[in-house]
């Protein structure tokens, strides 16, 4: 979206996040490993938003959680109002 168009001015862009999941070890401590231009200020530790996410997705589907590492690259930037509107 582009200003206050709400919804009918858009714009693409080739900005992208890319987030890689792993399981891991059971017993070990999830490893987070962030690249890209934007990561600076997220948090690259268990209570990392996306992995956070992840896990919640096994709890919800009744599953145990498995230890899970991510690794993400971050190109979009954050509260710029690249993100969805919903």
């Amino acid at each position: 979206n582009l200003g206050p168009a709400f919804d009918s001015v858009g714009c693409a862009v080739s900005l992208v996040n890319t987030f890689t999941f792993e399981i891991q070890a059971p017993g070990t401590e999830p490893v987070v490993e962030l690249g890209g231009q934007r990561c600076a200020g997220i948090p690259a530790n268990p209570r990392n938003l996306a992995l956070t996410i992840a896990r919640g997705f096994f709890e919800r589907v009744g599953a145990e959680p498995p230890v899970l590492g991510m690794r993400a690259e971050i190109d979009i930037p954050s509260a710029r109002g690249l993100g969805s509107s919903s």
